[in-house]
């Protein structure tokens, strides 16, 4: 099993289940007025639209409240498999938050259904020539709070062994993508209103809390990427607007040759691999490698390190024994060795079978 589902044990789903009454039902043959119920085709062939019980203005609580939850699922995690992928340590914080907002909801509802009667009888004022269809139509308090639910649902997901057609392959790359491209879109207002001119542009104060919220969130789910890049990015992000106030100037110089470069999903990928060469290396297992140069991971960033058998860079760095006999060797000869003469540090690993593929340590936190 590779990174590409490995990343599912790092992150846990979240499931919103936010209902909202419509508001509003079918048009029926008998609501049209001045009209023959005869010159009106099938209901089999056409439809003949909708007639709004109550002003639409009375449910927009409900679904500013809704995108509230969405909000919050967005800034802690990003959108994958019809739900919203959390890293574990966000869970618990997450879920008071959503706690909060699902009561919120049903506090709206409780008041609105209170209000019910009042509304609707509000809203056949306001259109005296369908009054009558209007008060067909209405629905009793009961049927219409059943209509509004607000819910989530936290949970893990791991590949099951019995797959055997791998459906999950490509879940690593479809995460970082959405982490990516959510930064992406989440900057796409300050482009598009900017021309990059440090002697004319600026960002308002709340720019900053933006851009620090996007650094987050690429350290939080940085561990999709072996190649160190997220945790660069997220710091050169954070050090743009460290400063207070509005953005303009040098800072404004500094944050825009940053964020400029976030034109699409290709090109923040691309600028990740670059901030991935600023990356402190990585160690990886002795044994056959390819160059640093060719080596890149299951999302296709490049994976630092330096290739087995090359000489540690300094005394004090691990010597990686060739086999087990070498290792055992080595420590044999440190055992053995006078007092005035340190003993070599010796590292030693098992290394796998000739005919089985070396995999690389991570070397990352999860």
């Amino acid at each position: 099993m590779t990174v590409q589902t490995t990343v599912l044990k790092d992150v846990a789903m979240v499931m919103l289940d936010f209902s909202v009454w419509s508001g509003s039902k079918k048009l029926e043959p008998s609501d049209f007025i001045n009209v023959d119920v005869q010159d009106l085709p099938p209901s089999r062939v056409a439809s003949y639209g909708i007639k709004h019980l109550i002003e639409k203005e009375r449910l927009q609580p409900f679904k500013t409240i809704r995108n509230q939850a969405e909000r919050v699922c967005n800034r802690y995690g990003t959108r994958l498999l019809g739900g919203y992928a959390i890293p574990l340590d966000c869970v618990e914080v997450i879920g008071v938050e959503l706690q909060a907002i699902c009561a919120k909801f049903n506090d709206e509802v409780d008041n609105f259904i209170q209000a019910y009667d009042d509304a609707i009888a509000d809203w056949i004022v306001k259109n005296p020539e369908f009054a009558e269809p209007l008060r067909r139509a209405m629905l009793p308090r009961s049927k219409v709070k059943s209509r509004f639910s607000a819910s989530f649902s936290i949970f893990e997901v791991s590949a099951s062994p019995r797959d055997k057609t791998n459906s999950l392959a490509s879940v690593g790359s479809e995460l970082l993508d959405s982490v990516l491209l959510s930064i992406v879109n989440g900057v796409k207002p300050q482009l598009a209103s900017k021309t990059g001119n440090s002697a004319s542009d600026w960002f308002r104060v709340e720019v900053r809390q933006s851009i620090v919220e996007a650094a987050q969130k690429l350290r939080r789910f940085s561990f999709c990427d072996r190649s160190g890049g997220m945790k660069v990015l997220a710091d050169d992000l954070e050090a743009s607007v460290a400063g207070s106030g509005k953005i303009h100037g040098a800072e404004f110089e500094k944050l825009w040759a940053i964020i400029s470069r976030f034109t699409s999903l290709d090109a923040m990928k691309q600028f990740v691999e670059e901030c991935a060469n600023r990356a402190p290396a990585t160690l990886a297992i002795a044994g056959s490698a390819p160059s640093p140069d060719t080596i890149k991971d299951d999302l296709g960033f490049p994976m630092s390190g330096f290739v087995a058998g090359e000489a540690p860079a300094s005394p004090d760095a691990p010597v990686f024994a060739e086999d087990k006999e070498e290792a055992f060797a080595h420590e044999a000869e440190a055992v053995a060795a006078s007092d005035e003469e340190a003993p070599a540090n010796v590292v030693s690993f098992p290394m796998p079978d000739h005919d089985q593929p070396v995999k690389f340590a991570d070397t990352f936190d999860f």
